[in-house]
Order: structure tokens, then sequence, then C-alpha cells
């Protein structure tokens, strides 16, 4: 069984799987006071309870297939709530053929009901409710609300030589489902076979469209290749009549660890994302630690006036600050400043920067004293983008260092505001509440624990940095 003991790349305080492996939240609902958070756990439905968002407990599998019906090869991905008082899940069943048929899996909608302290589950009679539909060869991931009396469906699907969509059904009861037509469509690219995983809410005045695009490159290359082409958007725009026009699109993480994010209202009104937070090493490296994936920190979601998405950390994180350190008006030319009184593996950084002449600057995470393993945590003012360089983040050569980043435009006279959480293999950042940046990393050398400023091709201020060490 996988633990910080045990494992030096697992994390101490981002929700983790004992052991196996650990891949899309499906589903987060608020009952009995505790945040119950659902995920893929092995073709199964996985359970955990928080009372404050930061300690879990592990609770027995919601969903397992059934041999010889609609789940037989899965329960797979899909959204939980509660419906006029009622726990529910809406998730998706692979439906294998009989041996002596050609081997097609169908995609197909299953309903569950739920006791009301979410620990038992109870498939519907009447699954599948509904068929994958022809010319369909992607259908999955339903997520559900109620309008106007009714309630309705959407499911992640790619139809032929269109592009990737998300199919909308309506229903009076959650079982007798009709098909409406496609929500939005988009135009196929490298990036975008299928829209997997959507989630579709209301975020102050306007709509909001969550999907986690899928490479067509996975069907001809290995997946780990080619995760570094999947990522989770989001489009905002206006809803009627069941049909939704998209104004503005982003990216809701562009470190290039972030895929199947899912919402949630909690009791306070607010709206939470979490997100599948995988891994940046081959399949040996994780099946001999015994354990991969896992879940991202929650994030606040709002909007800007214009439409565009900001994150920031609920303040239920701070009741994991320990210890604090704070740094203050360091001016860097062309260097590298060692932060001699910060260093760990599981931090939390509030820093901020005043721009200068510099091409680049930023901070150097998992720092080696001698420099030669760090992550960088690099802007570039010229280009407007905050990246992730890994390329020394590791010493072990097997592992994928791609750079990830995106852009992120500084109005004038405004600094760069940099929070980043640290747990052991894996960076959280939220830069300005405009980007958020998730990484992997796998440092080989135990002294790799030191904290830097930096400034390449000129000069830049390091006006802050506040350090927390944070509690397991």
């Amino acid at each position: 069984m996988a633990s910080p003991d045990s494992e030096p790349h697992y994390p101490r305080f981002h929700f983790a799987p004992e052991s196996g492996t650990l891949n899309d939240p499906c589903g987060v609902v608020w009952q009995g006071g505790e945040c119950h958070l659902f995920y893929q756990r092995h073709a199964c439905w996985g359970h955990a309870a928080s009372s404050d968002l930061v300690h879990w407990r592990h609770l027995p599998l919601a969903l397992e297939p059934t041999p010889g019906t609609s789940d037989e090869g899965g329960c797979w991905s899909g959204s939980a709530g509660i419906a006029d008082g009622k726990p529910v899940i809406l998730y998706t069943g692979v439906d294998l053929p009989p041996v002596d048929q050609a081997r097609v899996w169908r995609q197909v909608v299953c309903l569950a009901t739920g006791s009301d302290d979410l620990a038992t589950w109870t498939k519907h009679p009447a699954n599948p409710l509904v068929d994958q539909p022809p010319g369909t060869p992607d259908f999955r991931d339903p997520c559900f609300w109620k309008e106007d009396g009714d309630w309705y469906m959407l499911v992640g699907a790619g139809i032929e030589y269109q592009g990737a969509t998300a199919l909308l059904y309506r229903s009076a009861d959650l079982v007798q489902w009709e098909y409406l037509h496609p929500l939005c469509t988009d135009h196929p690219d490298i990036t975008n076979r299928c829209w997997e995983c959507p989630d579709f809410f209301t975020l102050g005045d306007r709509h909001v469209l969550v999907t986690s695009r899928l490479s067509p490159l996975l069907s001809y290359a290995s997946m780990n290749a080619t995760r570094v082409m999947m990522s989770t958007f989001y489009d905002t725009g206006s809803y009627k009549d069941q049909r939704f026009t998209r104004e503005v699109t982003g990216n809701l993480d562009a470190g290039g660890h972030f895929y199947a994010a899912k919402t949630g209202l909690d009791d306070k009104g607010r709206r939470l994302l979490f997100g599948w937070i995988w891994e940046g090493r081959p399949d040996d490296r994780w099946k001999k630690a015994g354990w991969a994936g896992m879940i991202s920190l929650p994030r606040l979601l709002s909007l800007a006036n214009d439409g565009t998405m900001r994150y920031s950390p609920p303040d239920e994180l701070q009741m994991l600050r320990g210890s604090h350190q704070e740094v203050a008006g360091i001016t860097l030319s062309d260097e590298t400043v060692a932060l001699d009184t910060i260093n760990g593996d599981c931090l939390e950084l509030i820093a901020e920067f005043v721009p200068g002449t510099a091409e680049k600057f930023g901070l150097a995470l998992r720092r080696s004293p001698d420099g030669q393993e760090q992550t960088l945590l690099a802007y570039r003012p010229r280009e407007a983008t905050l990246t992730v360089e890994r390329h020394q983040s590791s010493l072990d050569p097997d592992l994928w260092t791609y750079p990830r980043g995106g852009k992120l435009p500084l109005a004038d006279g405004e600094n760069l505001q940099l929070h980043v959480f640290l747990d052991r293999s894996v960076i959280e950042v939220f830069a300005n509440g405009k980007l958020c940046l998730t990484s992997r990393i796998y440092p080989t050398r135990d002294d790799s624990l030191g904290i830097a400023a930096l400034a390449h091709g000129g000069s830049a201020t390091l006006q802050r940095i506040e350090a927390w060490e944070l509690a397991p």
C-alpha cells in the first residue's frame, strides 16, 4: 500500500489512491455536512468523503461492473447529484458483445440510485437507458441538471466527419430519455476527436460548458506519448431554448497534467472544480511504485466581466499551514538567488514579482544546491507567457519533461502574482487568478528541496514571497 513513508513521490495532502490507479473525478455531492467525491478506479466508481475539503476518508466502492449486464465492461465516468431529494448517478456502461460476435463495445448510459448516506447504490432495472447512437464512435460521460421541471442530460461524443460534440437529451423521470440535438459542435482537429466529461452549469450571468478534449492521435500512438495533447477547456456564453452559444473559450489548466475536470455546487453556494492529475512517468515506474494518479486541490471558479475564468484556492486549504517564512525586496539582475530560509517538498508559496527588463523571471522549485535538478516557473514578458520548464526537473532520463504553459498578459503596472502548492511530485500554480498550471515532477536527489528566485536577460524584483510548510 502506497504512503508518503514508502514512496517519495506519493503526495502528502492531495487525495490519491491507497494502491492502484485513480483517474477521472466523476461527481461531487454535498450531503450530511460532507463533500462526497466519486472518481474512476479500475473501471469502478471510487468514493471518498470530507467535511473540510482537506482531510478525506476512503469509502467502499459505489459502483462495480455486473457480469452479463450493460456495464459488464466497466462502470465508467458520469455524474452524481441529488434528484428530487434522492442521490442518483448517471454513468457510462460498456456493454460487451457476445463472444461469437464482432468485438464492438457499446457505450451506453446507465442509472443508479443511492441511499440517503450515499453508502449503497442500486442499479436501475431498465439499464441501459440510452444506447450509443449510430455514427458516434465515442459516446460517454453523462452530466445532468433540472430545468423548467424536466431533466436534461449531456453526453460527450464525437460525430464521424463532423467533429466533437455534446449531445443533449430530455427526460421527465431520469429513465425515459428523448434525444434533442447537439448542444454545440466543434470542428475536428489534431487535439479534438471527441469531447469527454462534459459539465454544464451557470456561473454569474453566463452558462459554462466544460469539456475534456481527446486527441485523435490516441488512436495511433501510445497514451503516454500523446497525453501532452489532451486538456480540459471551458466555453462561456449564452443558453436559450436548449441551445448554447459559445462566446469565450479558455484552457482550465495549461500545465499538461490536468484532465477530466468536474464541478459541484457546495453547501455555501460556491462552484468548486476538481480534476484528475495524471502521471508523468512510464507505466513500469508507477506500477513498481504501486499507485498512479491523484485528484487536484479544489478550485473556486468565478467569471470576469469579459467572460474569462478566474480561479482561487478555497480558504479551507489554509488549515494545512505550518511554519511560516517571508522574504522581501530582492532585486535580481541576470542571476539566480537561492532563498535559503525556504525549502521543502510540501510547501505553499505566495510570491509577487515586479517586472523589469528581464527576458525571463520567476521561481526555481525543488532545486538541488548546485542547480543540477530544478523545475522553473518562468514568466516571459515579451511573449506574455508563464511556463513550467521541466527539462532539469529530474535526473531520470526516461521521464517526459516537455514544457507546458499558457498566455498571461499583464496590464500596465500589474505585477506577476504566483500562488504555488508543491506536494512532492505535483505542482499546482494559480497565477494572477487567471491561469492555472498543474505539472508532475520526480526529482531523484534527496537534497532537491530548495527554492530560488531568478531573472535572466535583465532585471526583475521579487517584491515578496511568503512560504508555509504544509502538514500531511
